[in-house]
Formats: structure tokens, sequence, C-alpha cells
């Protein structure tokens, strides 16, 4: 009987053992780059790589882990031209950068960065623009335009 008592003890002793969980200090944030997933207890050495992870923001970072706020955002502006008889080339100006309209689209546009058109990729905000054709009649245009975040604006100058 003493052996068998002996023997319960021995398997109560090891049951209990095993119910225990042992502590393990380390990051707890999966996030981090440094994440143990079996760490128990945050130690504090949770380390990140600083970005911007909007994707769509011209300057994500596919390889940030944590946001730092730096996120650039544009949109596009693109100017078109129909029914332009002379095929005389336009040139358009806004936010100090000038681009050529080269070609005349009759049937119209329906998408920005349009070979042939004057193409821009601004921050979000309001632009003044101006546009001048080349040649004798010299046709001239000159408006406000807004640039919103990831948009596409189209600009015909009729």
């Amino acid at each position: 009987m003493k052996t068998t008592q002996i023997l319960t003890m021995l398997c109560l002793l090891l049951l209990a053992n095993l119910g225990c969980k042992r502590e393990i200090s380390g990051c707890t944030d999966p996030l981090a780059t440094n994440y143990n997933p079996d760490a128990t207890i945050d130690n504090g050495t949770c380390s990140y790589i600083m970005g911007c992870t909007d994707p769509t923001a011209i300057n994500y970072n596919p390889n940030a882990t944590l946001d730092d706020g730096t996120c650039i955002y544009q949109g596009k502006v693109t100017f078109w031209q129909s029914g332009n008889p002379s095929y005389n080339v336009t040139d358009v100006t806004i936010g100090g950068i000038t681009r050529s309209i080269s070609l005349d689209y009759a049937g119209g546009i329906h998408s920005c960065d349009v070979s042939g058109c004057a193409n821009f990729a601004l921050s979000p905000g309001t632009y003044n623009y101006t546009a001048n054709e080349q040649g004798f009649l010299g046709t001239s245009w000159s408006g406000y335009v807004t640039v919103t975040k990831n948009g596409c604006l189209l600009v015909q100058l009729l």
C-alpha cells in the first residue's frame, strides 16, 4: 500500500508541475520587429521600423511597422484640348511647373497621365494655372484647380 501511495503522490506532483507556466521575458507586441510569441512578460525592448504605413501615399514604406505621421499624398491634374484647328502646342503652367499639350483629343480623355496632354502630380491644395497656345492666335487661359488626395482632375481647355 505504501507503494501505491507513493506513486499517487508522484503522479499528483507531476501533474501540478505540468500546469505551471514559466515566465518568459521579451517583446509581446506583434507589430514589433523583435516580437517574441513565447514571451509572457513585456520587458520594454520592442523595436519598430518607423515610416509611412499608408499604401496610398507616395512615400509608403512596406517595411514600416509603426506609422510616424510622415505620409505624403498627391493628386493628378491633366489638361487637354479638343478642336485645336491649328494643332499648336499649348504650354500649361501650374505650381511653377510647365508642361505641354501636344496632341488634340477630339473624343475626349477619361483618365490622368494621358500621353500628349499636360500632366501634373501635385500635393493636395488649390492652384492657379495659366495656359498659352503657341502660334499666331496665341490663345490664353487661366484659372484655379483644386487637387485632392489621390484624385484625378481632367481639365479641358476650350
